[in-house]
């Protein structure tokens, strides 16, 4: 993606992404890969449904709609129209859409993969189809409006010439005097959208005549590019974006499209982080959503490549802190982390790393390699003189009666590391391994193992089976506080209005 980095259309649109002034407008395009039939086909099969010849989709419809009744013509849409789930590997655009965190979409469909879309990411958009639908919103909702209405509500679709006449009439319509207000000081985004669709002139005149001839600055990431587009630019003063030409030609069409969108989702979560973290306790946008994508690992991939390792585990917890990971992106987080681990040669890095791995929610078999990597940075704290450096990370679902393995399996990660261990890694691994004869005894003989090979070199602390023996395993450090009371206990030296209220 270098190609892109100092790219000004690119940096623009991220600009006002991160800025929650871009608002998206999702045309046929972005959905038209999970449909089963294309545009020209549902025509025609209108057309042979009712016994008349094809023209075009809109005058077919229009004469559908007249002998069949609106009602029928929807039920009819909605067997071709509506889907049973959303997948990735077909229409990007959604996702990649959802990843930029806007608060607000806007779409001409009346197909579900949106919806679903939304749904399986945990992004809680509100259908936004009749006015009280809109009455009933509440300041701080995710709004995705239908603007050509949705099959469950007949009345409001708009799909044939008189529905479009009516509507481009209809300049007061309430979705039209919400569409000005919301673009009083934004943008639209125009993606999903080309020169295929038999509509497209219509949209663009009824969005125009909503604004009196006088269309908001706008953007259009084309897909397919065409001269057409640029005479859409001239009439309406639409910016139109070319990926294939912005990626110097050297890539097909769809992999210029999704490189381009995926550039744009890694550039905009850059800057929106980067103002949340510049604005932790009080934020003036919304902060990022419950549940992360892939491209938003992407950027955290990225980020990690290039960056130094403090910012890049500053980037690491704004993704991660807090939030939902899928279970297919588990493991690919926790290499993540891994990564950043190796990375830690102070301690002020490793305390930021500790840091990451309290608030990151995985499931239990990566919380012990999590614990374990984090265990591991103990290595390169360095000793302050006069200072007691009780270094014990914690991290969620991971028992404190595991500690003593994670403790084991650090060791065996800092041997992989090719890391010499020293007196400053052993000095923390006695009182780690408090509690290890409590364990099973493959495990105890996997602990010993590791712990002898960080006792080989030349050392004067006492090996810790040794030291714990001694003891009779009593311990000299009190009661340990769990994950939870360390959680409670930060939580309430926490402002009580921590945030102030955000609308989009």
């Amino acid at each position: 993606m270098d190609i892109l980095e100092s790219n000004n259309k690119l940096n623009e649109l991220a600009t006002l992404a991160a800025s929650h002034k871009l608002i998206p407008f999702l045309g046929a395009g972005s959905s038209i890969k999970h449909l089963s039939t294309d545009w020209d086909s549902l025509g025609q099969e209108l057309a042979h449904d009712i016994g008349i010849a094809y023209t075009n989709n809109i005058e077919v419809a229009e004469n559908y709609e007249k002998v069949r009744g609106k009602k029928n013509f929807c039920e009819f849409l909605k067997k071709k129209l509506i889907v049973d789930q959303y997948s990735e590997d077909k229409d990007i655009a959604p996702l990649i859409i959802i990843s930029l965190g806007v608060g607000l979409v806007y779409t001409t469909n009346q197909d579900n993969v949106w919806d679903l879309c939304a749904q399986k990411y945990g992004r809680p958009f509100k259908k936004i189809v009749t006015l009280a639908d809109l009455g009933n919103s509440r300041p701080g909702d995710l709004l995705f409006i239908k603007y050509h209405g949705d099959l469950d509500v007949p009345e409001s679709v708009i799909f044939t010439n008189t529905s479009y006449d009516q509507r481009i009439a209809d300049i007061d319509h309430f979705l039209n005097i919400r569409m000005r207000s919301d673009l009083l000081a934004k943008n639209f985004l125009f993606v999903g959208y080309s020169f295929r669709d038999p509509n497209i002139i219509k949209v663009f005149e009824e969005i125009n005549a909503a604004f009196r001839g006088a269309l908001p600055s706008s953007f259009l990431i084309a897909y397919r590019y065409s001269p057409e587009m640029e005479e859409l630019n001239k009439k309406y003063g639409i910016i139109i974006i070319d990926p294939v030409k912005e990626l110097g030609g050297a890539f097909s069409i769809e992999q210029s499209f999704e490189m381009f969108m995926s550039a744009l989702c890694r550039r905009t979560s850059s800057l929106k982080l980067s103002s949340e973290i510049n604005e932790m306790f009080r934020p003036s946008v919304p902060p990022s959503h419950p549940i992360v994508t892939k491209y938003e690992i992407e950027g955290v991939e990225d980020r990690i490549r290039k960056a130094p390792t403090g910012e890049a585990l500053l980037f690491f917890r704004g993704t991660f802190d807090a939030v939902s990971i899928p279970e297919p992106f588990q493991e690919k987080v926790y290499n993540l982390f891994l990564t950043l681990a190796q990375k830690c040669i102070n301690r002020e890095l490793s305390d930021q790393l500790r840091g990451a791995a309290f608030n990151l929610n995985l499931e239990l078999k990566y919380g012990i390699e999590v614990l374990a990597a984090v265990t591991a940075t103990a290595q390169f704290r360095g000793r302050e003189q006069g200072v007691l450096d009780l270094f014990l990370p914690v991290v969620k679902r991971v028992h404190d009666k595991l500690r003593p393995f994670c403790t084991a399996r650090a060791i065996e990660l800092l041997r992989n590391w090719s890391v010499t261990i020293d007196d400053t890694f052993r000095r923390h691994v006695t009182n780690w391994l408090e509690g290890y004869n409590e364990l099973p005894a493959n495990a105890i003989t996997y602990i010993k193992s590791q712990v002898d090979y960080a006792w080989a070199g030349k050392t004067p602390l006492e090996h810790p089976f040794s030291y714990w023996t001694r003891l009779g395993h009593k311990t000299t450090f009190g009661t340990r506080k769990s994950f939870h009371d360390i959680q409670k206990d930060l939580l309430s030296l926490l402002p009580k209005d921590l945030c102030k209220p955000y609308e989009e």
